[in-house]
């Protein structure tokens, strides 16, 4: 049996251990015996475009790029992966099916330690699949505030990059992905929360390219357009000056949309950007309440209308919970 020790500081205990602060702690997760320095362990996380109430309408926009990029222009295609499954996931399989990019979930540290997730990250490099550590940002099993009183929470941006940062540090990394990169729907009603988010994003741009000059940051974008500030605290275009890459979540079946939706929306959100790149995210099942995958035939069609919003890339959400079609349109 083997005993890995992690130092994993800033993430978060539910449930009937989360008032403890510090220590070693001894837990068997995922077959593996883990001790660990810590506040706790953040299992992977629920899906985390779920909607308000009530979709919102979108309007469709022209593209920004179109002179400069074509449908068949997309140079990113990959997928999330919860940490869990890391040992499970086919690389080579991915990777003829055209993934250049996996966002994997911290948990995977927790898991199985971080030299197996190196070594995991070293197999993937070799097969041209780059590796983005997907962390959490105010939500952790409750959602964390980002302001207060009007006021950025900076010790808790400290934890949260802290984290951030010791990922970074993971050899092979090319990216850290923050998901719940806002506030849960009702950001209008705390004061200051859309001024926080964005100076987080800011600051973590900083931190992170301070540890790598090359570190691609991204964050995961609520796909409600012009909405996305008042409800979530994510100012889309201020975001998009900072982050490297804006990954906006349009997920036809949590927002009860068809599929021209897609292309609309990845148009919206390609023509707003300031300066990020934009992968457009796309749901690999029906939604929230059914798990059922949607056909091969369904999720390829899904693809090339997001193809034709001239995104630079696309991510299925998300392994285990999506078919693996092939991703790259035929020559």
């Amino acid at each position: 049996m083997r005993i890995t020790f992690l130092n994993h500081p800033t993430t978060q205990l539910t449930g009937k251990n989360s008032n403890m602060k510090t220590g070693i702690i001894q837990k068997l997760i995922c077959g593996i015996v883990v001790a660990w320095f810590a506040f706790g362990v953040q299992a992977d996380p629920v899906p985390s475009a779920e909607p308000r109430e009530q979709p919102t309408s979108h309007s469709e926009s022209t593209n920004k790029l179109a002179d400069a990029t074509s449908p068949n222009d997309v140079k990113h295609y990959g997928l999330w992966l919860f940490g869990k499954n890391m040992n499970d996931a086919d690389l080579h399989a991915l990777g003829a099916s055209g993934v250049t990019d996996v966002l994997l979930h911290d948990y995977a540290i927790t898991c199985f330690g971080q030299p197996a997730v190196e070594a995991w990250i070293e197999k993937a490099n070799a097969l041209g699949i780059q590796v983005h550590i997907w962390v959490q940002a105010f939500y952790d099993g409750k959602w964390k505030s980002p302001a207060q009183r009007g006021n950025p929470k900076l010790a808790l941006f400290g934890k949260i990059l802290a984290h951030a940062k010791q990922c970074a540090r993971i050899r092979g990394v090319a990216g850290i992905h923050f998901d719940y990169l806002r506030s849960g729907g009702m950001a209008y009603k705390i004061a200051g929360s859309t001024a926080a988010i964005t100076r987080f994003a800011k600051f973590a741009v900083q931190h992170l390219h301070q540890v790598n000059p090359k570190l691609i940051v991204s964050g995961a974008i609520m796909p409600e357009t012009t909405e996305t500030a008042y409800y979530y605290g994510q100012d889309y275009e201020e975001l998009s000056r900072y982050l490297d890459v804006v990954i906006p979540m349009i997920y036809k079946g949590n927002f009860r949309q068809d599929s021209p939706w897609i292309e609309k929306t990845t148009k919206w959100y390609v023509k707003h950007s300031k300066g990020a790149e934009v992968w457009i995210g796309l749901q690999g099942f029906r939604g929230p309440k059914n798990a059922t995958k949607l056909p091969p035939s369904e999720l390829a069609a899904d693809l090339e209308l997001a193809r034709k919003g001239s995104p630079d890339g696309i991510l299925l959400f998300r392994w285990g919970a999506s078919h693996i079609v092939p991703l790259k349109p035929e020559k």
